[in-house]
């Protein structure tokens, strides 16, 4: 490689630092569990932790080169059961389940967790705002549940029903996980995500066990 080359490489370089410091999630194709926590963080009125949090992707992510186990779906229920008060629920048969156990819920935001037991699941906040149940996943990923008279929409039916599906608490059955929050998850529920980035599951499963013995 040539010296004028290696500048031109350099530059381009930094060019992109800037960018991802700007937005350190453009480097990440399956990033819906970032958005959701900095998502949540505004949601809970918590303005300088949601920069807090930014700040902290922007330092983890500045040398994060995206490939396999690095750049796919994130399941955080390890880190989101051992923080928060978590529920299973088997509302996904019927319209009538799932209409009335949303309206059992308290009208607060929760981090709601779709999927098998025992399989890969799919994490999205539920909250309720101007009179309806919502969906946010990502800016480009969220909806209205139900309408303001608590009636579920097409596409939450769409979204949220798999009625030929098996529902139940046993391996391989489908459920909701339901699981209520304060702001005090999202430092460590981001640092745990940050940790599986950077060192896989196995590796962020062991630090978030050190870093809660070591604070207990």
């Amino acid at each position: 490689m040539s010296e004028e080359q290696e500048i031109e490489r350099l530059v381009n370089e930094i060019n992109m630092n800037i960018k991802y410091l700007h937005d350190p999630l453009k480097k990440i194709n399956e990033n819906c569990v970032e958005q959701m926590v900095l998502h949540a963080a505004l949601l809970l009125n918590e303005n300088d932790l949601y920069e807090e949090l930014l700040d902290d992707l922007r330092k983890a992510y500045v040398h994060l080169i995206p490939k396999g186990d690095s750049d796919i779906q994130i399941d955080i229920y390890y880190c989101v059961r051992f923080y928060g008060s978590t529920r299973r629920k088997y509302w996904g048969a019927d319209e009538t389940r799932l209409s009335e156990g949303l309206k059992s819920l308290e009208k607060r935001i929760y981090f709601l967790r779709t999927g098998t037991n025992g399989g890969p699941g799919h994490y999205q906040l539920l909250y309720y705002s101007e009179g309806k149940w919502r969906i946010y996943s990502s800016p480009t990923n969220y909806y209205e549940v139900t309408d303001g008279q608590g009636n579920l929409t097409e596409v939450g039916k769409g979204r949220l029903l798999s009625k030929n599906a098996k529902w139940g608490p046993y391996q391989g059955q489908y459920e909701y996980t339901i699981t209520s929050f304060d702001k005090d998850i999202l430092k460590p529920l981001i640092r745990h995500i940050i940790n599986i980035r950077l060192h896989g599951d196995i590796k962020a499963m062991e630090l978030f066990k050190y870093s809660e013995s070591y604070q207990d």
